[in-house]
């Protein structure tokens, strides 16, 4: 779950044949996705229900000039210990976390991550964004259509 909702989650597409620099908010649900992967790779549908499910057409577009694509690390991976090299560029220092992770964990004791949906969605919701925002949690949709911030392809 993200920050707004405990029932949307971001989804990142890359790929040479996905539309450039674009935020498509079109509504969609795993089994859209799990649609479109099986249309990708050509394979059979697992049911009638990602059989009948409208494939994400819209994040695609077929006639793309070029495209390239270089994963790179969070600078924010470098206060771990995690063995990744390259993480940052020469004079870059890492960013430092909001919080250590000993506050995380104190704030996190006692939830129960071992499975999807055991988690209090709303309280965690609230607690991530107390922890990593400097406003007040909002007690009520805006309305604002954020599709106008988003940049143009």
């Amino acid at each position: 779950p993200d920050h707004v909702d405990a029932h949307r989650s971001p989804l990142y597409i890359v790929g040479p044949y996905v539309k450039h620099a674009a935020v498509v908010s079109d509504y969609y649900t795993t089994v859209n996705m799990l649609r479109t992967i099986e249309d990708v790779l050509g394979i059979d549908h697992l049911s009638i229900f990602d059989a009948n499910a409208r494939p994400m057409t819209d994040v695609f577009d077929l006639d793309q000039p070029s495209w390239s694509f270089k994963a790179e690390p969070s600078p924010l991976l470098a206060n771990t210990r995690l063995p990744i090299p390259g993480i940052l560029k020469p004079g870059e220092t890492a960013p430092q976390p909001s919080h250590p992770a000993a506050y995380w964990a104190k704030l996190t004791q006692g939830m129960d991550f071992s499975s999807e949906d055991r988690v209090d969605a709303v309280g965690f919701n609230r607690m991530v964004w107390e922890g990593l925002m400097a406003t007040p949690y909002p007690e009520e949709r805006s309305g604002a259509d954020l599709r106008a911030a988003a940049p143009k392809p």
